[in-house]
C-alpha cells in the first residue's frame, strides 16, 4: 500500500499514514525500516497493512519505507523546502531545539542560541518501569491513549496531572520488583493492545 504521512509525534514514537485508499493507518517507530531520520508530514510511504485482532480495531501499518517527498518536491530535484524550525520563546530566534534525554527518553529541549528551555517532556514513568524501555511498543501505545483519550477531556487532564505528580516515586519503588510489575503489566497490556 502507498500513502502519505499524516503526522508523526517524534517525542511519543507514533503517527498515522493516510493511505491511497483514504483510510488512516496507525504506526509506531518500530514499524519503520531503512529510514534515516524522522517521518515528516506529507512524505510518501509504502507499507504493509496488518489486520488488527479484536472487535472494532482498525488495521495498522508495518514494514514502512519512506520513499520520498510529495510530488513537486522530488520532481524539482531539490530537497523539501519545508521549514521545521520554531521560534524560541526566550530570544525569539528561529531554531531547531537541542534534545536532552534521560534514561533513553526525551527529557528537555533547549534553544541552541540562548540556552533557554523550550519544552519539558513528560514520560510514562510507571509504564516504563513495568516494560523496562521508554521506547517499548506498549509504552508508545499507552502514550497514544494519554494523547487521544485523556488529554482532550477535562477529567483526563486532571488524571494526567495526578499521574505525573505521583508516578516518579511509585516508579522508583516498583522498578525490579516483579511481584508488583507482573499484575500491573497484565492490566497495561490490555490498554496497549487496544491502542497499539
Amino acid at each position: 500500500m502507498r500513502g502519505k504521512v499524516k503526522f508523526y509525534r517524534e517525542t511519543d514514537g507514533y503517527g498515522f499514514i493516510q493511505g491511497d485508499d483514504g483510510q488512516e493507518y496507525y504506526f509506531n517507530m518500530h514499524g519503520l525500516r531503512e529510514f534515516d531520520g524522522v517521518p515528516r508530514t506529507g512524505q510518501i510511504a509504502e507499507f504493509t497493512v496488518v489486520s488488527a485482532k479484536g472487535k472494532g480495531r482498525k488495521p495498522k501499518a508495518e514494514n514502512i519505507a519512506i520513499t520520498g517527498n510529495p510530488a513537486g518536491d522530488a520532481s524539482s530535484g531539490k530537497r523539501s523546502e519545508t521549514d521545521y524550525r520554531m521560534i524560541c520563546p526566550h530570544c525569539q530566534r528561529k531554531m531547531v531545539p537541542r534534545m536532552v534525554t534521560r534514561n533513553g527518553a526525551p527529557y528537555r529541549s533547549y534553544c541552541p542560541y540562548c540556552g533557554g528551555m523550550v519544552r519539558q517532556f513528560t514520560a510514562c514513568f510507571i509504564a516504563t518501569s513495568v516494560y523496562g524501555d521508554p521506547r517499548a511498543p506498549e509504552v508508545i501505545a499507552i502514550r497514544r491513549f494519554r494523547n487521544e483519550v485523556l488529554e482532550p477531556r477535562w477529567y483526563g487532564r486532571i488524571l494526567i496531572r495526578c499521574y505525573y505528580r505521583i508516578s516518579p516515586p511509585v516508579a522508583g519503588l516498583i522498578r525490579g520488583r516483579s511481584f508488583v510489575t507482573r499484575p500491573l503489566k497484565g492490566m497495561l497490556d490490555i490498554l496497549a493492545r487496544r491502542y497499539g
